[in-house]
């Protein structure tokens, strides 16, 4: 795995027909393209882009937005990040996180499908706590008769 993961993130130009199958959704789907030979978006200059001293190309996007426009998206942005933030209150109130836990915990016996027990699963627990009982019985029959 090791190996794999130096040949990830080794430098260089992309194989886009070799990790087409590892590609996720932002880079299948890129906001800006560079190239190898620093060409954005298949241009060769960048409208608005400024060559710094280590040569590295800095673009300057200027926001076209009006005044209204930009308050309308805050608001929107807002809104959005209010209800996000209700829903996650909501999800870790301790109710909330005990209902879902006991959830888990019956659905480990009992089918969410069919709502039928699962007796392979249920035999395991009735075996295991056997096993604990009959020990502790047997534990406690040794300690009681080396002391008396």
């Amino acid at each position: 795995m090791a190996e794999k993961k130096s040949e990830w993130t080794r430098p260089g130009v992309v194989d886009v027909a070799k990790d087409e199958g590892r590609k996720g959704t932002a880079a299948a789907n890129p906001v800006l393209v560079v190239t190898p030979h620093g060409e954005v978006a298949g241009t060769q200059v960048p409208a608005g882009a400024h060559e710094q001293k280590d040569g590295e190309v800095r673009m300057e996007v200027k926001d076209t937005r009006s005044p209204a426009e930009i308050e309308a998206d805050l608001d929107r942005t807002r809104e959005h990040l209010s209800t996000t933030l209700d829903e996650l209150t909501e999800r870790l109130t301790p109710r909330e996180v005990l209902r879902r836990g006991g959830l888990s915990l019956r659905y480990q016996f009992v089918s969410r499908r069919t709502g039928q027990l699962r007796q392979e699963r249920v035999a395991v627990l009735l075996a295991g706590l056997g096993v604990v009982i009959g020990g502790s019985v047997a534990l406690h029959a040794v300690r009681g008769r080396g002391s008396g």
